[in-house]
C-alpha cells in the first residue's frame, strides 16, 4: 500500500530509499500507518511542546523555550534572531525546530517522519550513532512525542 510517499509493509510505515527504512519508523499497523499521515508540524510542535514541559526555566544543559532549545542547536538552526531575545517566543521556537530538522534529517522533514525527528530533537544529530542508556533515552523521548500526537487525534 502506497500513501503520499510512506509505504507500508505490513507491520511498519516506511519511506521508500531512507536509510535505514525499518528503524527509522515505530511499528504500525497497516490500518494505522494512513492516520499518521494526518499528523503536521502544528502537531508534533505541540507534543514537543508538552514534553519539554517548559516553565520558563533553564534546563541543566542551559536549554531554554517552549521547545528547550540549547543556543548551539539554535545556532546549528540557522535562525535570523538572536537566541536570548527569541528563544522563549513559540513561532520563533518553532521555525528553528523545523530548521534544524531541515538540516539534519531532510528527508525525515519532507516524509514528516515524526519518530525521527523527534529522536533528532532530544538526541541530536548523532542520535543514531548512540548506543546504551542514552539511545534508550532518545527513543523513550520520541515514543511520548508520539504518544501525545496519537492522543489528540
Amino acid at each position: 500500500m502506497e500513501t503520499a510517499g510512506a509505504v507500508t509493509n505490513g507491520t511498519e510505515s516506511v519511506i521508500p530509499g531512507y536509510a535505514n527504512e525499518g528503524q527509522c519508523s515505530p511499528s504500525l499497523s497497516e490500518a494505522q500507518a494512513p492516520v499518521l499521515l494526518d499528523w503536521g508540524w502544528a502537531d508534533f510542535y505541540s507534543a514537543l511542546a508538552a514534553v519539554e514541559g517548559d516553565d520558563g526555566g533553564v534546563g541543566s544543559a542551559g536549554e531554554r523555550g517552549p521547545f528547550q532549545i540549547t543556543k548551539t542547536y539554535w545556532e546549528d538552526a540557522n535562525v535570523p534572531w538572536p537566541y536570548m531575545d527569541a528563544v522563549h517566543d513559540y513561532d520563533k521556537s518553532s521555525y528553528a525546530v523545523r530548521r534544524y530538522a531541515w538540516r539534519y534529517e531532510s528527508q525525515a522533514a519532507a516524509a514528516q517522519s515524526f519518530y525521527t525527528l523527534a529522536r533528532l530533537h532530544n538526541g541530536g544529530p548523532g542520535w543514531r550513532w548512540g548506543s546504551g542508556p542514552s539511545m534508550v533515552r532518545v527513543h523513550d523521548y520520541a515514543a511520548r512525542v508520539l504518544n501525545l500526537m496519537r492522543a489528540k487525534q
